[in-house]
Order: C-alpha cells, then structure tokens, then sequence
C-alpha cells in the first residue's frame, strides 16, 4: 500500500509539472519575436508588455516593439517607446533649380525668387552649368526667374512649386525670342526709324503698332507689302498712309523686301500727320483759325508763350471742345460748354491746344478759334 501511495503521489507531482509548463509556454516552435530578436526563448509567439517595463509579460525577456513613428520626448536622442536611435524628421532638403535654353545648353545668370504668404527667398543665380542650389524649407512657393537676356522667356515664368523631400529638382526651358525678321520673330518699329542691311532678294518682317500716319522708306530698290497690298517706290520713295480702328495694343506686320542684286541698306520710318499730337500745327497769336476737325476726332496745336500773362482761347461756337494744357505746370483747362477758357501762362511755357469735333456730329465739322495773349503788367 505504501509503495502504491509514492507511485500515485509522483504520478500527481509529473501532471502537476507538466500544466506548469503549459502554461508558461507561447509556442515552442518560434524563436524569435515579431522583430526577429534571436535572443528571445522558444517559448513565445510574441512578446507582450502590457505594464511597460520593456520586459515580456510571458517569459519576462527584455524585448523592444515596433514604432509607428518614434519620439523623443527627452531628447537623448532615443525613442521614449522603442529605444532605437531616434532620427529628427527633415523639414528641408537642398533643391536645384536648372534653366537651359532650346537646344539643351545651360543658361547663365538667371536670378531665382521664391515667394509665399511669408514673403521672398532669393534662391540664387544660375552659373555656367544653369543651375542654382540652395537649402528650401518644405511647403508651396511662386517662382520667379529674372535677369534673362533680352527677348528671352520662359513660358512658366511665375507658376507654383512644392518643394518636399521628393520634390526638389526643378527644370525649366528659357526660349530666344530675339527679333530676327522673321514672321515669328519680326524686327520691332517704334516711333524711331529703323536702319538695317538686307542681303540681295532678302525679305524682313516689321512689326508696328497701328495709328493714323504714314509709313515711309526712301529707297528706290525697296517694295513694301502691307495689308496685303504691294507698294513699289515712286521717284525713289514710298509712302504709304497707315490707318487701324484696332486697339493700340495689338500689332500690324509690314514686309520689306530688297529689290536690289546687291547689299542694300534701307530705312523704315513714320511720319506723323500734319495736325497730329506727335506732329501739331504751330497755332499764332490773334489770328481767326478754322480747321476742319474729322468726326470724333482731334486736331493738335502747340504754342510756345512769348511772355507772361493770360492766354485766352475763343470760339463763336459753344458746342466745339476746346483745351489748353500748359507741359511746364500741368494746368488743363476745357471748354465744356463755354465759348473761352483762359490759364496763366510764363515766358517759355509749352502750351497744347486741342480742338475736337462736337460730339453729336454726323461728320466732318469746320471749327473756328482765337489764341489771345494779355500781358501781365
């Protein structure tokens, strides 16, 4: 009986045991935890620290988890959670910005600009490679690219970038637009003449902007097309009336051709119809004046004082607008109703008389005035 009682009792300490073992075992077929530590003991699955002290509640191993993203809440440069070493997030990266022209060659000494609700950075200038470089905070900018040579652009001049830590090379494309006399890039008319050499045959384009003058090249190996009409030149000149209802702003194209066999040199200018407020009649003293001012139009006078005192324009008719502007003190002053109007004027002053057609006119109107001076005693 007393041997029956050892057996059973040792038979009860093993089953005993062996539920101990149970228990405290995850899995006996992995040796390592969810971050391939190998210095974890087969008995876990996966370590679990419920109460935060780095320690398996399971098996009771130091372990570390994973991190979303790690803090350093203490800045010893590990994370509070992990213990890893912690690595500050970036919030810049060094950007490049590249101008190139047409062909691929780099553009040098470009001036960048990035702009924000903050205000501006300037960026920096582009070198002989056509870049420039600099350290950019991440976020939304304008860019600004400036100092171009003349008649180069670039198309996407002043659009948004975002700089990011993906994000920081940007390329851009700078287009010659300098005047060649081609349509597409026609030599440029101003209120200047322009004086150019033409190869023999060689055809250029100019472009003008439309107004009520003539157009004039004194040369008899020379044709000029315009509006689609050629004009061939007569006792060696041609001048031909340019006239547009267009807007001012937008642009007429003229085509001048060399006749010639040989180099020929050859001048195109303007010239300002007489009456013009580039080209004005000279008005005099005391002397009646009737010109005939088109409908809805305007004929210019200037008159220079003589001596100081009160100019005095006159008109029999009230319905004419009249004005006198002194240049040297900007005094403007306008019928408006009245047949006179009178302003001060110094020895020397440069006065513009303008005398415009009656608004309710069908056409062309005869418009009579008197320029008056009384000297001041």
């Amino acid at each position: 009986m007393k041997l029956k009682k050892i057996i059973t009792l040792l038979l009860a300490l093993s089953l005993i045991l062996s539920v101990l073992m149970l228990a405290c075992s995850c899995n006996k077929d992995n040796d390592t935890d969810n971050n391939g530590n190998s210095n974890v003991p087969p008995t876990c699955t996966s370590h679990k620290d419920e109460n935060g002290n780095k320690k398996c509640d399971i098996c009771d191993q130091s372990f570390s988890p994973n991190c979303a993203s790690c803090v350093d809440t203490n800045n010893n440069g590990k994370c509070d959670v992990c213990g890893k070493d912690y690595v500050i997030p970036a919030t810049s990266v060094s950007c490049t910005v590249t101008i190139l022209d047409e062909d691929g060659a780099p553009v040098s000494g470009a001036v960048i600009t990035l702009g924000n609700d903050d205000g501006t950075i300037q960026f920096g200038t582009t070198g002989n490679d056509g870049k420039a470089k600099k350290e950019i905070d991440f976020g939304e900018y304008i860019i600004y690219i400036e100092e171009l040579p003349e008649y180069w652009y670039i198309s996407t001049n002043y659009s948004k970038i975002t700089v990011s830590e993906t994000s920081k090379d940007f390329s851009y494309v700078a287009i010659d637009n300098s005047p060649d006399g081609s349509l597409e890039k026609p030599f440029f008319l101003g209120s200047e003449s322009d004086t150019r050499t033409f190869g023999a045959g060689v055809t250029y384009n100019y472009s003008c902007v439309p107004s009520t003058r003539y157009i004039v090249i004194e040369n008899a190996s020379a044709k000029l097309v315009y509006n689609d009409t050629e004009y061939l030149p007569d006792n060696g000149v041609i001048k031909v009336l340019m006239y547009s209802e267009e807007a001012t702003h937008t642009r007429t194209i003229l085509t001048v051709t060399n006749t010639s066999d040989a180099e020929n040199s050859i001048t195109v200018s303007f010239e300002e119809l007489p009456g013009s407020l580039m080209n004005p009649y000279v008005a005099e003293l005391d002397t009646e004046t009737v010109v005939t001012v088109p409908k809805e139009s305007s004929i210019h006078y200037v008159w220079t004082a003589t001596a100081t005192g009160t100019l005095k324009i006159t008109s029999p008719e009230t319905y004419n607008l009249l004005t006198l502007y002194n240049e040297n003190t900007y005094v403007m002053e306008a019928t408006g109703g009245r047949n006179y109007i009178e302003i001060d004027v110094n020895a020397g002053d440069v006065i513009k008389i303008t005398v415009s057609s009656s608004n309710t006119a069908d056409e062309s109107s005869d418009v009579t005035f008197t320029l008056s001076l009384t000297e001041a005693e």
